[in-house]
């Protein structure tokens, strides 16, 4: 079980890596929905973008999902860089079972 801080310090720490973005991966779809909505919260508001390009939602979820982006669009120098990140429901299958009513892996990576 994270601690009630345990978000908001997770999103302090990448914060100070100057992470572009944050990819949500199987150990963080594993998670239960309150403590999942609370690190994607705390990411966003420390200006973080949070991705997962083949992640759907039911509309009970809409609120996390509503700052999880499919993809981000970032420029370096004259330099155009697209960044995704594609979890796969292989993946997932090693880890913790998924809470009921998550957001669920769907697409080319699954």
């Amino acid at each position: 079980m994270v601690s009630e801080s345990g978000p908001q310090r997770l999103a302090d720490l990448l914060a100070r890596g100057a992470y572009d973005a944050v990819a949500l991966g199987h150990h963080d779809l594993s998670l239960d929905p309150a403590t999942l909505r609370a690190v994607v919260s705390a990411l966003a508001r420390r200006g973080m973008p949070v991705i997962a390009t083949n992640l759907t939602c039911q509309p009970s979820r809409k609120t996390l999902c509503d700052v999880i982006r499919p993809h981000l669009m970032l420029r370096r120098g004259a330099r155009s860089l697209g960044l995704v990140a594609t979890p796969c429901r292989s993946c997932l299958a090693g880890s913790a079972p998924p809470p009921r009513r998550a957001p669920a892996v769907t697409g080319p990576a699954a």
